[in-house]
């Protein structure tokens, strides 16, 4: 077993499972914002949500990724984040910051939802991988 596969984490979970669970994250925000652009309520909102169906979500996506292996886990956390970073260079910054853009947001921008599964996210991983190592 890879270093990064095997669990160190209070829940069970690896390096490994942390990078997968991050990558869904990045892609459930892509999900939504491109339903936004298209005028849509998404299905699924990645942020804010109660803990506990944060928590399902996050089981469902240890399930759906703990059988990869790591080489597939890392491609698909470099694909992801390419995705990321092109997705939102596309976007404009009326997109991002007018509180106006998405009816759906109620008078809220969209940037922290970008953020949350991003930029912040990776720094609440990083602590805590850092920590367990």
């Amino acid at each position: 077993m890879h270093f990064m596969e095997t669990p160190i984490f209070h829940d069970g979970w690896s390096i490994k499972d942390n990078i997968a669970h991050i990558t869904e994250c990045e892609l459930a925000m892509i999900r939504c914002l491109n339903s936004s652009l298209k005028g849509e309520t998404p299905q699924h909102i990645p942020f804010g949500l109660p803990e506990e169906e944060e928590n399902k979500i996050n089981a469902y996506y240890f399930q759906q990724n703990k059988h990869k292996p790591i080489g597939q886990v890392t491609d698909e956390a470099y694909d992801a984040y390419q995705l990321v970073i092109g997705k939102i260079k596309r976007v404009s910054e009326d997109d991002l910051f007018d509180p106006r853009r998405f009816d759906w947001l109620a008078g809220k921008p969209f940037w922290p939802i970008v953020a949350s599964n991003t930029c912040w996210h990776y720094k609440e991983h990083r602590v805590t991988i850092k920590n367990a190592l």
